[in-house]
């Protein structure tokens, strides 16, 4: 009996150590594997380039409710819309911390704060103002990122063409928001078409400035931008 409690009893420590080893293992393996991929993509990285992601992989892993290995997913997906090993290292804190603060998909928050920056002429040392601006519009109102990036398909390219800022446009789409509700690539695409109406006025359309006695100058995109 005292032999049989002995080997129960070396049983229960050995196999929650067992265990844990094997876990710490497989993660270990797993963050390897992800950041094998991300080199993938990155066009011969050099040595200095690889342990200098690899580090902020694991610190980003340490500090956020990510694990490092989804950090390293992260740059697999900025890595593939075309960022530099520069450009993901200032980019890729900024994007945790949309995916963050709005539940989002690594993914899906990479990219479209990579989008927005090439819509609005930003950059890598943007990036961390680009998932400010997005969470805080997401969360004073009615939009989801889902609605967000339905709305600025459409309506940052227009906006930025007229000089409006990534700011402004995504408060835009937070006022819609409020009406449109889910329908906001409908949102999007209606301010785009109203700039181009704008910028090549119909006659209908200055007629009806006219009644209201406004001029086209004064409400042309080209010009008021």
């Amino acid at each position: 009996n005292m032999q049989n409690i002995g080997k129960r009893m070396s049983l229960a420590i050995t196999l929650p150590l067992t265990v844990l080893g094997v876990k710490s293992v497989t993660v270990a393996a797993q963050f390897e594997q992800s950041m094998a991929n991300a080199f993938s993509v990155m066009g011969g990285a050099s040595d200095e380039a690889k342990a200098k992601l690899t580090a902020l992989a694991e610190q980003l892993g340490k500090d956020t409710a990510f694990k490092a290995s989804e950090a390293a997913e992260a740059m697999y997906y900025l890595a593939s819309a075309g960022l530099k090993v520069d450009e993901i290292y200032g980019t890729l804190p900024g994007v945790l911390d949309l995916a963050a603060a709005t539940a989002t998909d690594l993914a899906f928050a990479s990219e479209q704060v990579v989008a927005n920056m090439g819509r609005f002429n930003l950059t890598s040392k943007d990036t961390g103002r680009i998932a400010d601006v997005m969470a805080k519009g997401i969360a004073s109102s009615q939009l989801t990122m889902e609605r967000l990036t339905d709305f600025m398909q459409y309506a940052g390219p227009v906006a930025s063409q007229f000089n409006g800022s990534l700011e402004e446009t995504v408060a835009v789409g937070g006022v819609l928001s409020k009406v449109m509700g889910t329908k906001m690539a409908q949102a999007g695409s209606g301010l785009q078409a109203m700039f181009r109406k704008l910028v090549n006025p119909t006659k209908e359309v200055g007629d009806v400035l006219s009644e209201l006695g406004v001029t086209m100058e004064e409400v042309s995109p080209a010009k008021v931008g």
